[in-house]
């Protein structure tokens, strides 16, 4: 015989159980290779793919260096400019005072027939070193940080007062700090924070500078605002850069 167990009795007052429901699963789109023509991811191109030294983009730090050399004084304050963001002229001062040249190895990797073409500097670490010879007056040295006009920067007010500014004071010839070293870094986005562009105006040629220049460089001014001090300088600019638009030619 069946037995039947008597069903369970619900207390007076007490409230019915809810029903349990049932999600509703969302639907996927099908991104099966083939279903959605044309979709490749980045990694998956046939260049991404590419056997060889030089991949489509190479991610690289250039080293421009120079010797200690005569800042070219011609009056109480002296104004050194450079290009951060340029890997072909990043000396922009008048008398070659940074060596106007290119990075070690810039020729191996940037010409007209490759491997790159094109070049955007995303971040730099730059050292100046200063050294005062002038036996009576001592100097302020300003480096200057990223500005989007060599001349944004001109006098020595200006300088005092610009946001992100460093400085060094040094003795004359004579006293015991008549040199000493100044280090800035800087990105792109100091000066273009919204632009995510890697060519274009940001990215130069390998025989050009980029459109829109990130200056900077150092001011020199003497302490008594009149004689015109002597001071060398040199330079180590180390830019991390990306290159791309590969090309190449029969070996």
């Amino acid at each position: 015989m069946k037995r039947y167990m008597p069903a369970t009795k619900r207390k007076a007052g007490a409230s019915r159980p809810k029903p349990t429901k049932r999600r509703k699963m969302a639907s996927r789109p099908n991104t099966t290779l083939g279903r959605i023509t044309g979709k490749i991811a980045p990694s998956r191109t046939t260049m991404a793919r590419t056997v060889g030294p030089f991949s489509n983009k190479k991610f690289v730090t250039f080293l421009y260096e120079n010797e200690l050399t005569s800042s070219g004084a011609t009056g109480a304050l002296t104004t050194l400019s450079t290009a951060c963001n340029s890997l072909y002229d990043y000396d922009k001062t008048t008398g070659a005072i940074f060596g106007n040249k290119q990075p070690l190895y810039y020729d191996n990797l940037l010409s007209s027939s490759g491997p790159y073409k094109i070049y955007k500097v995303i971040s730099w670490k730059t050292t100046y070193t200063i050294v005062n010879v002038s036996g009576v007056v001592p100097v302020t040295v300003w480096a200057i940080p990223p500005v989007n006009a060599a001349n944004e920067v001109d006098s020595a007010a200006e300088a005092d007062n610009m946001p992100g500014v460093k400085r060094i004071y040094l003795t004359n010839q004579y006293g015991n700090k008549s040199s000493g070293t100044i280090t800035v870094t800087g990105h792109y986005k100091d000066v273009y924070p919204a632009s995510e562009t890697t060519g274009g105006q940001l990215g130069g040629v390998y025989n050009t500078d980029p459109q829109d220049i990130i200056y900077g460089g150092l001011i020199i001014h003497a302490a008594d605002g009149t004689t015109t001090p002597t001071v060398y300088v040199a330079v180590r600019h180390e830019a991390y850069a990306e290159l791309e638009a590969v090309d190449a030619l029969v070996s």
